[in-house]
């Protein structure tokens, strides 16, 4: 739902298009893209359905009624770009690009360290997570914060997968394989910011360098990369909607999280008859799990 709600505002700029549509705009004598033409008439043809449902007038009065050409034919609808978008170097809009740490193992204790086996289907998993011996190597300044954006940047297969940090239960810090990029203040909202990160999977994956099987993404290239940014109204209008997917997602994975223990839980007591489904003294999943 966040992805889609992304890629028709931020990719396709389906609510400009709506605009420039109604304005005359593409009855213009100028030289449009072909990939700009055929957003517009495949938009056209989205309008004329009997199910259409266009934007409520005070977001579709956020978004301009034109687009402008840019230098980078790659950016955009084949280098037409949403009038008053800025296009950005990634390196300028973020406070941090880095790799994570090299971390000292240790079993138990310590701080959480996530790794490139964490980051999978967009999001972040704890569960293979390791520790790091904070004291045998300081952290300062490494802790991942909330709205990080993490990306895998070792490896054939791996290098190029996307995820946001949502939750943090506990000081965490990333391991070496595995790129922290930070949004500065005031740039982007973090979870819009996060939608732009995870839309650039594909190309991030195309940036990795060196042999099959030994593939780094060079921080530099990355920090090098143009992106679109929207207004900060328009990316605060969505931020709401993206804020609030990722706090059901938490609250799903939780709820996952828990139903997974009571499931591993009751399972060897239903085998071995010391719990039986017709016992009334179970009442809740916290007896259960006592």
């Amino acid at each position: 739902m966040a992805q889609a709600l992304f890629k028709s505002w931020f990719v396709d700029f389906d609510p400009v298009v709506d605009n420039a549509l109604d304005a005359g705009f593409f009855e213009q004598d100028l030289e449009f893209s072909d990939e700009l033409l055929r957003r517009a008439e495949a938009r056209k043809a989205v309008r004329e359905s009997v199910d259409f449902k266009p934007l409520p007038e005070d977001i579709r009065q956020l978004f301009p009624a034109a687009f402008e050409k840019c230098p980078e034919p790659s950016l955009g609808l084949g280098g037409w770009v949403p009038e008053g978008w800025k296009v950005k170097v990634l390196g300028e809009i973020t406070s941090e690009l880095r790799r994570g740490i090299s971390p000292k193992y240790i079993e138990e204790g310590g701080v959480q360290v996530i790794n490139q086996k964490c980051i999978r289907n967009h999001e972040v998993s704890y569960e293979p997570a390791r520790r790091h011996d904070q004291e045998a190597k300081r952290i300062d300044g490494r802790a991942l914060k909330l709205g990080d954006v993490l990306v895998n940047s070792t490896g054939v297969g791996t290098l190029g997968r996307v995820a946001q940090v949502t939750h943090l239960s506990e000081t965490t810090v990333a391991d070496s394989h595995v790129t922290v990029v930070r949004v500065s203040d005031n740039a982007c909202p973090i979870f819009t910011f996060g939608q732009l990160m995870l839309s650039m999977e594909g190309l991030i994956e195309r940036l990795g360098e060196g042999s099959t099987g030994q593939t780094e993404l060079s921080r530099k290239i990355l920090s090098e990369q143009l992106v679109v940014l929207p207004p900060f109204d328009i990316a605060e209008k969505a931020e709401r909607s993206f804020n609030s997917f990722s706090e059901k997602q938490v609250s799903n994975r939780q709820q996952s999280s828990e139903l997974i223990k009571l499931r591993d839980t009751l399972l060897p007591k239903l085998i071995s008859g010391e719990l039986r489904i017709s016992d009334s003294e179970v009442d809740t999943i916290d007896q259960v799990l006592a």
